[in-house]
């Protein structure tokens, strides 16, 4: 008698710890919530939805059966689960709901567009180089990051940074000025929609023609309201040939290996030529 009553106790702190576990990465999982409204379907309930569903079905309810059958082994309890059917049928739509969602999601990134403009010009002197200047993204210590493709988030904006997401290269031009194009590479469910997905990265390239500097950003930023559909950002600053150019010590997004290495040594100016910017010494 006694025994029994031990055993139902044993079972029932089981389920409380089941419930407690379920509650807790319910609660955890929140942190990772925007990024299934991010990457995930329109409408943004389909994707929690399919979110909600995985973590139920791939983790909680695996758990609250393991967890059953641990007792069973080392209590040798034989008794009836009331709720298993119920778990299993759970499980079975809670995979049938989250595999939709994940096949839904992938349809987001099937076609691709791209759209490119010129987004300045500045008149520049041969003998004088100018500095081109990279604006890293914003550090903010509410900011949560996800390691896979550099992708940041805090509660206003997503920032979407560094390598492979925005490249910034350099090409000769046959004009006398300098001007700057920027190409928006974008996925979506159809090439409409890739082309439309393409205008909702904010990016900015700013320039300065009395101090001859150009100012370009190594990150952009989306709505939360928009989605994130392997936007990539290609930024060409055409140069007429013999202009020179300084770069900055923030490297990252440069195209070409040698400028990433060099960007920001003070004694390293690069030419323009007619197959592209060649490494000179100060003064030459």
């Amino acid at each position: 008698m006694i025994g029994r009553r031990f055993l139902k106790s044993i079972v029932s702190i089981a389920g409380v710890a089941a419930l407690l576990l379920l509650i807790c990465l319910v609660v955890l999982s929140q942190g990772f919530a925007p990024y299934v409204g991010l990457f995930g379907p329109r409408p943004i309930i389909t994707a929690y939805l399919g979110y909600y569903a995985g973590v139920i079905t791939l983790l909680i309810i695996p758990i609250l059966f393991l967890g059953r059958a641990l007792v069973r082994f080392i209590f040798g309890h034989r008794g009836t689960f009331r709720f298993g059917k119920l778990l299993v049928g759970f499980w079975v739509v809670g995979m049938v709901v989250f595999f939709a969602t994940v096949i839904f999601g992938v349809r987001g990134y099937q076609s691709f567009d791209e759209r490119t403009e010129v987004v300045a010009t500045m008149n520049t002197d041969r003998d004088q180089a100018i500095t081109l200047e990279v604006q890293p993204a914003p550090k903010d210590r509410d900011l949560l990051q996800l390691n896979f493709g550099n992708i940041y988030m805090n509660q206003r904006k997503l920032f979407a940074t560094r390598r492979p997401h925005v490249r910034l290269q350099f090409s000769p031009s046959d004009t006398d000025q300098i001007s700057i194009s920027r190409t928006v590479k974008s996925n979506g469910t159809s090439p409409h929609i890739a082309l439309r997905n393409s205008s909702t990265p904010q990016h900015l390239i700013k320039v300065n023609e009395e101090n001859q500097t150009i100012s370009v950003s190594d990150y952009y930023t989306l709505k939360r309201s928009d989605r994130y559909r392997r936007q990539r950002i290609d930024v060409d600053v055409h140069m007429p040939v013999g202009a020179k150019v300084r770069l900055d010590n923030r490297g990252n997004i440069f195209s070409r290996s040698a400028l990433r290495r060099l960007a920001g040594d003070e004694g390293t100016i690069w030419t323009m030529t007619s197959d592209g910017l060649e490494q000179v010494a100060e003064g030459g």
